[in-house]
């Protein structure tokens, strides 16, 4: 899989798809996850059935979190490289985040 950037701006509650269904997810290496903000914020990693698969009760049935509201310090990051955590089934699943109200981060997918 070639790489994947994106800057995230916090808003409590909101999911932003990192990477959509049948792309080439189950080739995840690595998550590298940089806090940007001034202050310690929370991030949430997850996967879930994409759209078409089931409907917003098998989304919440079946979300799968590889991290849930882990607190990284401002101007650290957070290194995830476990292939066995991170294989997933690309075809049938999105990988997503959530980000605490006022937090940034920048997260690089390899």
């Amino acid at each position: 899989m070639s790489l994947l950037y994106q800057n995230l701006t916090g808003s409590t509650g909101v999911t932003t798809q990192l990477l959509s269904p049948s792309s080439s997810g189950s080739n995840v290496r690595s998550i590298t996850i940089a806090n940007t903000a001034a202050s310690t914020g929370t991030i949430s990693i997850f996967i879930q059935p994409g759209e078409g698969a089931g409907g917003s009760l098998d989304k919440l049935v079946n979300t799968f979190y590889l991290i849930k509201d882990v607190a990284v310090p401002s101007g650290a990051t957070l290194l995830l490289d476990n292939p066995g955590v991170l294989t997933y089934d690309a075809s049938k699943y999105s990988l997503n985040s959530t980000i605490g109200g006022s937090d940034t981060f920048s997260i690089k997918i390899s």
